[in-house]
């Protein structure tokens, strides 16, 4: 997503959990996760204006598993520190915001 997220605010229930991620740039992303019934899918605001929205018809899982395993067998990291370190912390923020819902909580890196 390009520069760090810098804070993160709760925004879901414990049924529905749901958050936004706030970069230091001023972009902002929102996640939200639902019932296995709900497709995986993007939404995506586009700076001409209007939205695009697809479902993810790939084998992403299946895809993510190979690779996890390439890892532990060969030891090939396939993503950078830095960016595993980022995509961690900022899960470890929105947990930390799922205690104070509505409050704006800090990403530390």
């Amino acid at each position: 997503m390009g520069p760090k997220a810098s804070r993160v605010l709760y925004t879901g229930t414990a049924a529905h959990p749901a958050g936004v991620i706030e970069f230091e740039d001023g972009r902002r992303a929102f996640i939200s996760h639902h019932d296995w019934d709900c497709p995986f899918a993007v939404t995506i605001d586009k700076k001409s204006g209007g939205t695009f929205r697809t479902e993810i018809q790939s084998d992403y899982f299946m895809a993510f598993m190979r690779e996890m395993a390439d890892f532990f067998l060969n030891g090939t990291p396939k993503v950078s520190h830095g960016d595993t370190i980022a995509v961690i912390a900022v899960r470890e923020a929105l947990v930390r915001a799922a205690g104070q819902p509505g409050t704006w909580v800090s990403v530390y890196a």
